[in-house]
């Protein structure tokens, strides 16, 4: 999945776009033993997993930055806080977030 993705950002990278829209990207890590969570909703294996970080970290260092590319990462069922992780002043995985709350 990871692959086809950079491979997707590249396609229209190389056709002269100057950024991306990721929707729902802090979704993209979920915990792979797929756990029940009968008290909760289950937001919790499935929201800002750890591996997204990595994920998009890995994306800008290989896709975003080389082919200078503005990001915008949609958030879903997250708190300001952990959209401001993704787009740090570090600039190490996403230009900026929006965020979209249920």
């Amino acid at each position: 999945m990871r692959a086809e993705l950079k491979k997707v950002c590249e396609f229209w990278a190389d056709r002269g776009v100057d950024g991306l829209r990721l929707d729902v990207v802090n979704l993209i890590a979920k915990d792979q033993d797929f756990p029940d969570d009968p008290t909760g909703d289950g937001r919790r294996f499935y929201t800002d997993g750890p591996r997204a970080h990595t994920f998009l970290r890995e994306m800008n260092r290989d896709v975003f930055t080389p082919r200078n590319l503005m990001t915008v990462g949609e958030m879903s069922s997250t708190t300001l806080e952990n959209c401001q992780q993704y787009a740090a002043l570090s600039g190490d995985e996403l230009s900026m977030t929006s965020i979209f709350i249920i």
